[in-house]
């Protein structure tokens, strides 16, 4: 359908991005030997420039959710869906132990529930917490986000909570604002009624200050909860504004009026067998299996719609840093604490990326 529109040379140039990209995660996860790239050739995919794997259980926050958090048979399913979000909405690695002082990472959840009901002396623990966090100079946010508009939200929350109009920002608002969608319904929303990807979207969407980024992404964290009725592969996307640049870039024969970021994500996807010839997946990162429960549905033997638009946002990565190669050595991360790796999301800007 959309493949008249296609420049072949520069989608097999994305092609081979993806290639590079998935053998350095294999070599970072000791699933091969080395990773190998001419630096004189191209710097930009060096093994220390810093690119977020398209597939799912490459993404070391999602594998983090999945083994500390959605897996944990002793939190509560309200409890498993929060501390989801606030791993999308901080952003630092190992956010959950700064805010509660828990090393264990089996252990380290934030209770909403007990937020919820109004319990004081544990949300001034957590806040206890935070100020030494903060003291200590650690990170709460990640780099790769625009954080704004989910700090206001949480803020203005916070401000009609204490009757407050005046109150200043504090790196509790998010938690506190997150603990009300246990009260409110939201979260029993979720639980009863996310019956799809788009359903999961268009409820965190109807919350002030979540817009397509945060609602397309976090839908994505909370699709590896496999108590979720909904998962990562729907044929729906909200690609953000990295994805869409590099779909102009690739499909630049487009003449419409209205360019179809979605649709062209899922075409992608629909007909990977024959345009993702290089692409393999290595077994490990198939599926994910807890004991005898198997995260997964469907296995992650290929390319998904979620990873299709975290590759395309990485690409448009990649071409900014080879247009712009004195921006290399700028290509952070935040870690908080390796040992604690929660992982960063994938669909930032590029501008956030190169701060």
């Amino acid at each position: 359908m959309y493949e008249k529109y296609l420049n072949i040379d520069k989608f097999k140039d994305f092609e081979h991005f993806l290639v590079k990209v998935n053998e350095r995660t294999e070599w970072q996860f000791g699933l091969r030997d080395e990773y190998v790239n001419d630096d004189t050739v191209d710097p930009a995919l060096n093994a220390d420039v810093e690119y977020f794997g398209f597939n799912i259980l490459q993404d070391d926050r999602m594998r983090y959710i999945i083994e500390n958090i959605v897996t944990v048979p002793t939190l509560s399913m309200p409890n498993k869906i929060g501390n989801t979000i606030i791993s999308h909405f901080y952003g630092a690695r190992g956010i959950h132990g700064l805010v509660t002082g828990i090393s264990d990472v089996k252990q380290a959840h934030v209770d909403f529930e007990r937020i919820a009901k109004g319990d004081i002396d544990y949300l001034n623990e957590i806040k206890r917490y935070i100020d030494i966090g903060r003291q200590q100079k650690q990170k709460f946010y990640g780099t790769t986000e625009l954080h704004t508009s989910i700090q206001t939200a949480a803020r203005n929350y916070c401000r009609v909570k204490y009757n407050d109009p005046n109150r200043q920002a504090s790196l509790s608002d998010i938690i506190e604002w997150i603990a009300s969608w246990t009260a409110d319904g939201t979260i029993d929303n979720i639980i009863e009624n996310a019956n799809s990807l788009k359903a999961m979207y268009d409820i965190l969407t109807s919350k002030p200050g979540i817009g397509e980024y945060y609602g397309y992404h976090c839908a994505t964290s909370n699709s590896v909860n496999p108590y979720l009725k909904f998962h990562h592969d729907e044929s729906f996307c909200a690609p953000g504004p990295g994805a869409r640049e590099s779909l102009e870039h690739i499909f630049d024969k487009w003449t419409g009026k209205k360019f179809p970021y979605a649709d062209m994500v899922v075409w992608l996807r629909d007909n990977q067998e024959r345009l993702f010839e290089r692409i393999n997946i290595h077994p490990f990162f198939h599926n994910y299996n807890v004991g005898e429960l198997k995260v997964f549905e469907h296995d992650q033997h290929n390319m998904k719609v979620y990873g299709t638009e975290v590759g395309l946002c990485q690409y448009g990565v990649y071409c900014w840093l080879k247009a712009n190669p004195h921006l290399i050595s700028k290509r952070k991360i935040a870690r908080v604490n390796t040992q604690q790796a929660s992982g960063v999301c994938a669909g930032a800007t590029l501008t956030s990326f190169l701060e």
